[in-house]
């Protein structure tokens, strides 16, 4: 069972767009999202002043799903953000910041470094953000009570990135429960709705997983890619491609999908199967019924 969370959020200048600060109840972390242009606003708060780790966020023209972001740390923090607007280290990309320090000064520079190095190495190994470091900074040795805390820290922190509404860190491949998808389609059906969508030779399923639209683990896609797909899409095929997740199958025109894979909507998971634009709500079914019918009975049983 899942227990809420609560998160404190606070409109500084009674602007979304502007600083915003967000904590989570019971933790230490806390977290200031800026835009560039409040740069001289931040540096006269206190956590400006303390040891941080941040990141500077910019939009992605190409890709507007993948953020081009830069990951760093500080002693006080805003030393290190003010110089990326120095010409020695100019980052011109970026347009926000999320600085994340602790309530107090209880964090540590080593602390700090810990969360920086992990950051990055997310970061880069899940792919859902353009990082621009160059070299990954090394984790230094902490503790076994210290290492225990950051990695909690860790996890608030991708909390709170999620919550100002970027989820570059979230894992996109996960594992659900085991399903045999090839021997057991049928039975599987009828313990849980299990959505199908076949096009060509390409058969795929996918469940609800909170909240998530998750194509599983041994379904596969279409090869052939069209002239309309959205780049998100496109993007995700050429990282799975690189990473071993997505693999020639015995059938030449299709992939297949070796992890569970989430996506936000049902549609972007049927164009993720068809390569190219789709309707999923029309396109995903479950004993003969459409996703958008499925849907529809579901809200009536409701009431």
């Amino acid at each position: 069972m899942k227990y809420g969370k609560l998160i404190r959020m606070f409109l500084v200048e009674g602007d979304p767009d502007g600083i915003v600060t967000a904590e989570v109840q019971n933790m230490t972390i806390f977290a200031t999202s800026f835009p560039r242009i409040k740069i001289n606003v931040f540096k006269n708060r206190a956590e400006a002043k303390r040891p941080g780790a941040y990141v500077l966020i910019g939009d992605n023209i190409e890709n507007p799903l993948k953020p081009i972001v830069y990951i760093g740390e500080g002693t006080p923090v805003i030393d290190r953000i003010i110089s990326h607007n120095e010409s020695k280290n100019k980052k011109g990309f970026w347009d926000r910041a999320i600085v994340f320090t602790s309530k107090d000064d209880y964090l540590t520079k080593t602390q700090i470094q810990y969360l920086e190095s992990k950051l990055v190495f997310e970061t880069k190994n899940i792919q859902s953000a353009n990082l621009e470091n160059i070299q990954a900074p090394k984790k230094p040795k902490l503790s076994e009570v210290d290492k225990a805390e950051m990695e909690e820290f860790f996890f608030a922190l991708k909390l709170l990135l999620k919550t100002f509404g970027y989820n570059f860190l979230e894992e996109k491949a996960i594992e659900t429960e085991n399903i045999d998808i090839e021997n057991n389609a049928e039975e599987n059906l009828m313990k849980d709705i299990m959505f199908t969508f076949k096009i060509k030779s390409a058969i795929a399923y996918m469940k609800i997983v909170d909240n998530n639209y998750v194509v599983l683990k041994g379904s596969t896609i279409s090869k052939e890619q069209r002239k309309h797909i959205p780049v998100g899409v496109s993007d995700a095929r050429k990282t799975l491609k690189s990473q071993g997740r997505l693999i020639n199958d015995r059938n030449p025109g299709v992939l297949r999908l070796t992890v569970d894979y989430i996506w936000k909507s049902p549609s972007y998971a049927s164009a993720f199967v068809a390569g190219g634009n789709d309707n999923g709500r029309t396109s995903w079914k479950y004993e003969e019924k459409t996703f958008a019918e499925v849907e529809k009975e579901y809200e009536r049983s409701r009431f």
